[in-house]
């Protein structure tokens, strides 16, 4: 008669069993032989899974044993539920895992106040993804605190750095100015230059003025020299009317006639007489 075997549901189920009665009873091997009747060594090699694959027999004696059914020690030949697909996130590493789920996933990861992982993404993640997530804890946690790690340096040492510049150029700023100062002429001071160029401008409205004034002397001289030129042609036109009217209105005069007009001229014109 050939040996009939339990299928590999049956026995992770019976070892799973017998593990949890053991341990309830807190007996050893020796003990628990006195207590099923059955060898120690085959209660041992049972209970860490080395009889593979497991007769019926066997099973039969331990549910006596444990005083339960067969069926319940053993359950369903076959698991009703369908296997998992398997997950290729697991066989990654964590490091592997991070690149691959902030490039194709999407998922931000950060450390909370409590260092615990958190992480953040704009669509739902797989069932595969979140079993990763939590597979990879761990060594998630210490990467991201890595990183952020590195990121503080990497921001302080751009700060150093940029402290450090704005403090040469402070200082080459400095370094010239006294360098200008010390080697080229010092510019006029603005109030200087707008005091010298109101006392330009007001030197030549002074001029200006003095100009003004000469000319209207010079033009006031040229209109009395006018009006005294005007009123002696005047008494020349008046005297040569007086001469051609007696000339026309009376007899021709003598010599004495003659001699008292040359006279009466002279004295006019402020001529010596001839004599």
């Amino acid at each position: 008669m050939s040996q009939q075997y339990i299928s590999p549901v049956q026995r992770t189920r019976f070892i799973a069993t017998l593990r949890q009665r053991k341990d309830a009873l807190a007996l050893n091997f020796a003990e628990l032989s006195v207590l099923w009747t059955i060898s120690d060594s085959a209660i041992a090699a049972h209970y860490h899974g080395q009889k593979d694959p497991v007769t019926r027999m066997m099973a039969v004696r331990f549910a006596k044993a444990l005083e339960m059914p067969l069926d319940e020690l053993l359950g369903p030949a076959e698991d009703p539920t369908p296997p998992e697909p398997p997950n290729p996130f697991l066989e990654m590493d964590a490091a592997r895992f991070l690149d691959h789920a902030r490039a194709a996933l999407n998922l931000r990861f950060a450390l909370n106040s409590a260092g615990n992982l958190t992480w953040q993404t704009e669509s739902v993640p797989t069932p595969q993804t979140i079993a990763a997530i939590r597979h990879h804890d761990m060594q998630l946690r210490w990467l991201v605190e890595q990183e952020a790690r590195a990121a503080h340096k990497e921001a302080e040492r751009v700060r150093a750095f940029e402290q450090q510049k704005r403090e040469l150029e402070r200082t080459f700023a400095q370094k010239q100015t006294d360098w200008e100062r010390t080697h080229r002429p010092p510019a006029p001071a603005a109030s200087q230059e707008k005091k010298q160029e109101f006392m330009q401008s007001s030197e030549a409205t002074a001029q200006v003025l003095r100009n003004s004034h000469s000319l209207i002397k010079s033009l006031e001289a040229v209109k009395y020299e006018q009006g005294r030129l005007g009123a002696t042609l005047t008494e020349i036109a008046g005297l040569v009317r007086d001469v051609l009217f007696r000339l026309t209105t009376q007899p021709l005069p003598g010599a004495t006639d003659i001699n008292n007009t040359h006279k009466a001229l002279s004295a006019q014109w402020g001529q010596p007489e001839r004599k």
